[in-house]
């Protein structure tokens, strides 16, 4: 299988799930979910201006689970990337361009991960499975 890019700037195996390799359940890139998500990341990756590691996207509940995510994740539903920086100083610079440039995406950083980011669109997830599913919504875990 050939590594597409399925949006500027994210390759397909990226995105899929690690551990069955599928696509969330009914993706389209026509959906306002995943059009919103892949726009911004887009936008930031342009801001940032060299590569960015996707190292996680769509989530399925098995893999989700054996990785220790929560169970209501964003990920699960495909709305969610996490980026892998090479430092905890480029996390916190990226973190700095999305507040700048897509300041209503979801954002968290991992105490004991200094280096990832996770972003997410969950606020276009209904019903709200949580009320912290709102935008621009910021966490530290």
């Amino acid at each position: 299988m050939v590594n597409k890019l399925i949006a500027p700037y994210v390759l397909e195996d990226e995105y899929r799930c690690h551990c069955c390799n599928q696509l969330p359940p009914q993706f389209s890139l026509l959906s306002p979910g995943f059009e919103n998500l892949f726009r911004e990341w887009a936008r930031l990756r342009y801001a940032w201006g060299q590569p960015i590691t996707i190292s996680s996207g769509y989530r399925c509940p098995e893999h989700n689970k054996a990785i220790g995510g929560s169970y209501l994740s964003v990920h699960l539903f495909g709305l969610a990337l996490d980026c892998k920086l090479k430092t905890a100083q480029e996390c916190q610079n990226l973190y700095r361009i999305v507040n700048e440039k897509a300041a209503y995406l979801r954002v968290g950083l991992y105490k004991n991960i200094p280096t990832l980011l996770h972003l997410d669109v969950g606020y276009y997830i209904y019903p709200k499975a949580s009320v912290s599913w709102i935008r621009g919504q910021r966490w530290v875990q």
